[in-house]
C-alpha cells in the first residue's frame, strides 16, 4: 500500500482568529445569518434543558431523550409538560392565565422558528 501525506481528517479545532483576521471577507448578511443560527440553537438548547428540568432527569438522560426530537416536537413536549405540571409555573403566572400563558409561550417559540426559516 502506497503511503501518502494526505490527511484523512482535518483538525476541527476552532481558530482564535476571526474570519477577518484570517483574511476572509464576510458580508453583513452572512454575519447576521450566523448570529441568528447561533441564537436559535441557544433557544433550542434552553427548551431542551427546560424539558429535563420539568421531568427531573439527569442531563445525560435528558440529552438522550431530546437530542433526536425536532424543534417542533420539543415545543409540543414542553407545552404538554407545562400543562401537566402547572404548579411549576403558577408561581410566575396568575392561575387563571396559565393556559393562555402556555399557548402564548408555544406560539412565541414557533414564531421564532418561522422567522429563522425565512432566512
Amino acid at each position: 500500500m502506497e503511503h501518502t501525506n494526505w490527511k484523512i481528517f482535518a483538525n476541527f479545532e476552532t481558530s482564535p482568529d476571526s474570519l477577518e483576521e484570517r483574511g476572509i471577507e464576510v458580508d453583513d448578511f452572512t454575519k447576521s445569518l450566523g448570529l441568528v443560527t447561533i441564537a436559535f440553537s441557544d433557544l433550542e438548547n434552553h427548551v431542551a434543558k427546560l424539558i429535563h428540568r420539568i421531568l427531573k432527569i439527569q442531563t445525560d438522560t435528558g440529552e438522550i431523550l431530546t437530542s433526536e426530537l425536532s424543534f417542533k416536537n420539543k415545543v409540543f413536549l414542553i407545552t404538554s409538560l407545562m400543562r401537566k405540571e402547572k404548579n411549576l409555573i403558577k408561581q410566575n403566572v396568575y392561575s387563571e392565565y396559565l393556559d393562555q400563558f402556555t399557548d402564548e409561550f408555544s406560539k412565541m417559540l414557533f414564531k421564532c422558528e418561522e422567522l429563522r426559516n425565512q432566512l
